[in-house]
């Protein structure tokens, strides 16, 4: 794999763990009840998190090669 696609995928990872997490936050205040909601929202911090560490993450490895 070429350098250019891994700064692409570290690129995506990151912004895609920020709009995941807004994504499921807003539906989970917008759309759903209280038991719900809170699982929702729960999902989608944590799995926003962990996109978002795996981007940093190969973004500092990238730079550091």
């Amino acid at each position: 794999m070429s350098r250019e696609f891994d700064v692409i995928i570290a690129f995506a990872l990151f912004h895609f763990g920020i709009f995941s997490t807004i994504f499921l936050i807003a539906i989970s205040i917008f759309f759903l009840t209280y038991p719900y909601n809170l699982i929702v929202s729960t999902i989608g911090i944590t799995a926003g998190l962990v996109l978002i560490y795996k981007g940093i993450k190969l973004g500092k490895s990238l730079k550091s090669s």
